[in-house]
């Protein structure tokens, strides 16, 4: 009786030991349980801040093509007439050319048709036409042979009239006209003499060969009081 007595007291210290290890390890399975959760926590938080959702639209990159540039080929009008009028632009070359063939050594031209336009007259040579006699002498022959326009001396018309012509290479005038006139006759008048007058002097050039000079020729009509 008195051994079971010993073992008895024994269990009765081991138990106390029992509990408190069963305690610490009670203690340490929740705050192992609290950690894990905390740590699962920070996990998900962790992946929420990482994997956004991307809506689909924003994230579709679209690439834009550049314009393309429409090249638009150069096109030729042809006036065609004649629908069958074949145009052959191939140039024909003969190897073996006839060299007894007949060689054309003078070649005659038709000048009968041919006009050579004088060149256009000048307002300015270095040597002007002039009247024989002079400018005196050319007032003296307006004067003298100038006529008052009854029309114009019964409509008391006065006023100049602006007469242009051209002093040919030999002193020649030719195409007399009217650059403004004043109506009533003297118009006509002032064409009749100015084409009345005789030759000229022909105007110069700098090599002192003839050359055909345009003037202008104001002629005054007055009546007398």
């Amino acid at each position: 009786m008195k051994p079971k007595k010993k073992d008895s007291k024994n269990m009765e210290k081991f138990k106390s030991i029992f509990f408190q290890t069963g305690l610490l390890i009670s203690l340490f399975v929740v705050l192992a349980a609290f950690e894990w959760k905390k740590y699962d926590s920070n996990n998900n938080n962790f992946y929420q801040q990482v994997f956004v959702p991307i809506d689909d639209e924003l994230a579709t990159i679209t690439k834009e093509e550049p314009p393309k540039t429409k090249i638009i080929q150069p096109t030729t009008i042809f006036d065609i007439k004649d629908d069958n009028v074949v145009i052959n632009d191939t140039l024909v070359f003969d190897p073996n050319p006839d060299i007894n063939q007949t060689v054309v050594k003078h070649i005659t031209i038709d000048t009968t048709d041919i006009v050579i336009n004088d060149p256009p007259p000048v307002f300015i040579a270095p040597v002007m036409p002039e009247f024989p006699g002079g400018t005196e002498a050319l007032y003296n022959f307006l004067g003298g042979n100038i006529k008052y326009p009854s029309l114009a001396r019964e409509s008391n018309i006065q006023g100049t009239v602006f007469v242009t012509f051209v002093i040919e290479k030999d002193g020649s005038v030719t195409n007399a006209q009217i650059l403004r006139g004043i109506g009533g006759g003297c118009d006509e008048e002032a064409m009749r003499v100015v084409r009345k007058m005789p030759n000229w002097n022909p105007g110069q050039n700098s090599l002192g060969r003839p050359v055909r000079v345009q003037l202008n020729l104001p002629v005054r009509f007055v009546l007398e009081g």
